[in-house]
């Protein structure tokens, strides 16, 4: 009897052992990082731009939580000019220990621009093979821009320039390649 219970008692602490082994190996926290270069568009909003960026952060279980920036070079149909977006980025994989995984992304936060502050998000859906990424789907800004306005007098001549501040909210699609670490 007591060497049934020695061996039962092995079994049991040896098979407790491997599953904690089995997961501390899916639970640990990693480094993750990344970077994808793309394209935001919006023929409605007569806006367009390619943007760069980089999320840098924690892995999870296949959910990655960090802190994004970016450079990007864009027009509406009023500017144009470099903007620097800053975001809390969320991205989950649904096959993360698979080198093919489908993920979903969200990132949500401000984006600087020359004219002031404003807003910044996107909700992208993509996959990544390997390390390579590619996501697309929409995205929403709002920000505050300068328009110039003329008045011409009868005769056809420039009477009067004003400048007067609007609040723009472009949004559209994106497509973005890059890089997953």
């Amino acid at each position: 009897m007591k060497t049934k219970v020695m061996i039962l008692g092995m079994l049991m602490t040896t098979s407790l052992m491997y599953l904690q082994a089995q997961n501390e190996k899916k639970g640990n926290i990693k480094y993750a990082n990344i970077t994808e270069w793309g394209f935001l568009g919006s023929p409605n909003e007569r806006y367009f731009s390619f943007e760069g960026t980089t999320v840098n952060g924690f892995s999870i279980n296949g959910n990655v939580i960090g802190i994004g920036f970016g450079l990007g070079l864009g027009a509406d149909k009023h500017t144009f000019g470099i903007y620097c977006p800053m975001f809390l980025n969320y991205r989950h994989y649904f096959n993360y220990e698979n080198k093919f995984s489908p993920h979903i992304n969200l990132a949500l936060g401000g984006v600087s621009r020359v004219e002031g502050l404003g807003i910044y998000s996107a909700l992208t859906t993509g996959f990544r093979s390997h390390k390579f990424s590619f996501s697309s789907g929409i995205f929403f800004q709002a920000y505050e821009t300068e328009v110039i306005q003329y008045e011409y007098d009868k005769s056809g001549n420039l009477a009067v320039e004003t400048s007067v501040k609007e609040i723009y909210f472009p949004w559209g699609i994106l497509l973005k390649i890059g890089f997953s670490f």
